[in-house]
């Protein structure tokens, strides 16, 4: 619901923020960090770049704003396994980035977990729920099934049931009579925890029906258009089986293989029946290949039978046959040991009819050669230049790891072999240098300019070196000089600006007075000199008067760190709080806070409270006071009462009441006794001097003792007057009547014509009151429109950033969070899930993903109990989310109250 002249909007279920709010008292209103600097992963905007992410670096253990380079964690560089050695469970693939292994997933930045079925060390997490590590391998537990989507869920059909709660669990599924969980009527199990509907059962959709050549037709599974229901086991069949018992003119070759002859075509309604059009006096009326004219009609020749308004062949390739004559109507055919049609050698079956020549075999032009990257050479299929036979069927780019049967294969490999196990490797003292090539390691002759294999290296005075900045860490591998490395001098540490060796411990550290920033800097500590624009090694500092100092806002805490000053910060004294005016150290609980002369006004200010002393132009904390003559009072026509400044009714006169008890209070009705004064209730409101009137939802007698405009006293309660709604207990809104009155002032949004409120568009969220921002591909200027996490604006479009991609329409999730599918039930129920074109199984429209194997629905989305609706104050009514009574759905994530 938006606001519009305070209108309302509803606040999205997957909340965005990327301010502080100013009204709470614990949060910090600091400064975000740029790329790859140290950044406070505690802010609710760490980073300054909405695309970057504070994100924790290896080896230093520091937390920085990382965006397209990833400094550690899966996804960052690596020449080896062992530079992935900090991540359990990865190794580096070939394009030099740390993965996953075989048979693990990602489950955040910097872990690998094994799935079901995989390796997993003893009491090791495995990465589905519902699972444990058993003889070193990750199973489910005890009354959990695997899915097809490697999860652990919980077995329902089958156990046993005391009433329908358990079994409610699946869809469809009762307690039977037995008291086991079963499918109802007119569905099956199609596993122990999915009732899926058969012929005549109740579906949506038609990927719910499981009945071979069935379709959702008016929410019950019907046969489709071509196919008749022959009963309840065998389900649907085509038309042709249906009616093969009665048919003529035919010929049956199998269960579901019957041709009608050529004079006889399929018909829906009976097949087979006369056709006149074929009728013939010669051969040569007969236009279609190998047919002639017999009786008097067009019928294919002699061994041939008519498909598909063809002649073909009446043995087809795998047809039994016992010589080759029989085959003898398939080009390049020939009768095999074991009696059955098949191709010659050096040719390939195209389909039933054809062989066509591949490696070896016959040709006239390179079209006639079917293996892949061929060539018709000399008459004779052969691989086209830059390529070597792989297999018959196959011309590949010759690389390191093909089959290999001599050393011959490897020959366009440069420096390498067939090894034993019958692949292509680099020679010994050689090593990979791409996946054509093979160098020499470190130590080996070299050539001049010649390449040497690992990265970093190069050949000097013929012989295979680390460049300058790098050491030999193995005979395949150069580091760099980093922090942390090991060493036996200071010399060893020399390429790094400001370290040195730490002898006790054999290391390269930052020398005295410097801090590490990253694995191969050191800058100044607080208090160091430095020079214009260095770089500092404590977060929230900067180089000033060439000395490393904490930046506005920040004190130094020790040489190393800068905290903020801040109400409520930790401290042990009054002089840990010196730096907030106004402010004292609470002993009893340790946190600066106002003296009790002032009050929180924001986070780093104590404002005066009435009657205290001010500053000229000073904010004083009280409403509607200021600061005059030295000292915070009330505005004009607002007077003192209880501490508050209450707006004062000119010409009327004030009455002061003293009070010990109610009862004092009786002559301002809905007054009560408050620290000896006259008080109004809570949700009443002072008007005037003598007068306490209602805001909406209190009780009333008449509409004057409702303190809202556009409010009557309605059965004894303050409720807004019709075409109005409650925006909050003190202010009632119009209605909107046309998209018009909601243009105005919340962009993208419209008029719900139903309910006569402000909401988002469709492919737009409303991300607060005020706002409503473009989903996934909504519409967008720049990246600030895109607040999804991990979102960013290409081509007018919000789209998710690389290596990421969509789970739901408002959800994008790194590449390898999604699990592989074949069809929609590996997956899950076809109500939620959806298989993608791309084999991966994502949340369907109007579904929201809340783990990496549940999508939940949105508001009306598809449900079978009141669980499965996750938006707050929602309920599943006839198979749909749906807000509940007094409830109005402004979106498709959430109900708000309904005033009238």
């Amino acid at each position: 619901m938006l606001k519009v002249n305070s209108w309302i909007i509803s606040l999205i279920v997957i909340v965005i923020s990327t301010e502080c709010s100013s009204s709470n008292e614990t949060s910090l209103d600091v400064i975000c960090a740029l790329k790859h600097t140290l950044c406070d992963p505690n802010l609710s905007r760490p980073c300054c770049n909405l695309i970057d992410q504070c994100q924790r670096t290896w080896p230093d253990n520091y937390f920085r704003c990382i965006g397209d380079i990833i400094l550690n964690g899966l996804g960052k560089s690596c020449e080896l396994d062992e530079d992935c050695d900090e991540i359990k469970h990865a190794k580096c693939s070939k394009d030099g980035k740390c993965i996953c292994r075989m048979k693990t997933v990602r489950t955040d930045p910097w872990t690998c977990a094994p799935i079901l079925g995989g390796f997993c060390w003893n009491n090791e997490p495995c990465a589905a729920d519902n699972a444990v590590c058993v003889n070193s391998e990750c199973k489910c537990k005890k009354d959990y099934s695997r899915r097809p989507n490697n999860q652990c869920v919980r077995d329902v059909l089958g156990t046993h049931c005391k009433n329908d709660d358990v079994c409610n669990l699946v869809k469809f599924a009762k307690c039977s009579k037995d008291k086991v969980c079963a499918c109802t009527s007119n569905t099956t199990a199609v596993t122990s925890t999915y009732c899926a509907p058969i012929f005549g059962g109740f579906c949506w959709e038609n990927d719910e029906c499981v009945t071979p050549h069935s379709i959702c037709l008016n929410n019950e599974c019907q046969c489709d258009e071509k196919y008749n229901q022959y009963n309840t086991e065998n389900g649907c069949v085509s038309k042709m089986d249906f009616y093969k018992n009665k048919i003529s003119n035919a010929i049956c070759t199998g269960v579901n293989d019957c041709v009608c002859f050529q004079q006889y075509p399929f018909e829906e309604t009976y097949p087979c029946t006369p056709e006149d059009k074929n009728d013939c006096e010669a051969d040569n009326l007969c236009v279609i290949k190998n047919s002639r004219c017999i009786d008097n009609f067009c019928q294919c020749k002699p061994h041939f039978v008519y498909r598909s308004n063809q002649c073909l062949p009446f043995v087809y390739l795998n047809d039994v046959c016992l010589n080759n004559d029989d085959c003898s109507k398939i080009n390049h055919a020939i009768c095999s040991k074991d009696k059955k049609c098949e191709c010659d050698e050096n040719y390939a079956l195209v389909n039933q009819t054809s062989c066509r020549p591949i490696y070896g075999g016959f040709c006239s032009k390179n079209e006639d050669c079917v293996n892949i990257n061929g060539a018709c050479i000399d008459s004779k299929c052969g691989c086209m230049p830059f390529t070597v036979k792989f297999l018959e069927y196959w011309c590949v780019i010759p690389h390191l790891g093909m089959p290999c049967k001599s050393n011959k294969d490897c020959r366009k490999i440069l420096n390498s072999m067939c090894s034993d196990n019958g692949k292509c490797e680099c020679k010994i003292y050689f090593g990979e240098y791409n996946s054509t090539t093979c160098a020499p390691l470190l130590g080996q002759f070299c050539y001049e300019d010649e390449l040497c294999a690992p990265y970093h290296s190069s050949c000097k005075n013929e012989k295979c070196v680390c460049n300058d900045g790098f050491l030999e860490h193995s005979r395949k591998k150069c580091s760099p000089h980093y922090l942390r490395m090991y060493c036996e001098d200071d010399d060893n540490c020399k390429y790094i600006a400001n370290a040195r060796c730490q002898n006790d411990i054999n290391i390269c550290t930052c020398k005295n007075g410097h801090g590490m920033v990253n694995e191969t800097t050191c800058a100044p500590l607080l208090g160091e000199s430095c020079f214009e624009n260095q770089l500092c090694a404590s977060l929230h500092s900067s180089c000033r008067n060439n000395k490393c100092k904490c930046n506005d806002g920040f004190h130094q805490y020790s040489k190393e760190k800068c905290l903020p000053h801040y109400i409520r910060m930790y401290c042990e004294d009054d002089d840990n709080c010196k730096y907030i005016a106004n402010s004292e150290c609470r002993t009893d609980i340790n946190i600066c806070a106002c003296k009790s002369t002032h009050k929180f006004f924001n986070h780093t200010t104590c404002a005066p409270l009435l009657g205290e002393h001010c500053k000229p132009n000073e904010q004083c904390s009280i409403k509607n006071s200021h600061c005059i003559d030295d000292v915070c009072a009330c505005r004009p026509n607002y007077e003192n009462h209880n501490g508050n400044c209450v707006y004062v009714n000119p010409g009327s006169d004030f009455i002061q009441i003293l009070c010990h008890e109610d009862s004092h209070c009786s002559l301002i009705k809905y007054a009560v006794c408050s620290d000896d004064n006259c008080e109004c209730k809570p949700n009443y409101i002072p008007l005037g001097h003598d007068k306490c009137i209602g805001t909406i939802g209190e009780y009333c007698h008449s509409d004057a003792e409702c303190y809202s405009y556009n409010t009557v006293c309605l059965n004894n309660v303050c409720q807004c007057s019709d075409k109005f709604y409650a925006f909050n207990r003190t202010y009632c809104d119009p209605t909107c009547q046309n998209n018009q009155d909601c243009l105005v002032a919340i962009k993208n949004s419209e008029c719900s014509t139903k309910d006569e409120i402000c909401a988002c568009k469709k492919k737009y969220y409303a991300v607060n009151e005020f706002e409503c921002l473009p989903s996934l591909d909504g519409d967008c200027l720049s990246n600030d429109d895109c607040r999804l996490n991990s979102t960013i604006c290409i081509d007018n479009k919000c789209k998710c950033q690389d290596n990421f991609s969509a789970i739901s329409e408002t959800q994008c999730r790194p590449d390898d969070y999604f699990y592989s599918c074949e069809q929609v039930l590996d997956c899950g129920d076809p109500w939620h899930y959806t298989c993608n074109h791309d084999k991966k199984c994502r949340c369907k429209d109007n579904n929201f993903s809340i783990n990496r194997s549940t999508c939940s629905p949105g508001l009306k989305g598809y449900c079978w109990n009141d669980s499965q609706c996750t938006i707050h104050n929602s309920t599943c009514v006839d198979f749909h989310c749906k807000c509940n009574h007094e409830f109005v759905g402004v979106s498709n994530n959430l109900c708000l109250p309904e005033y009238h």
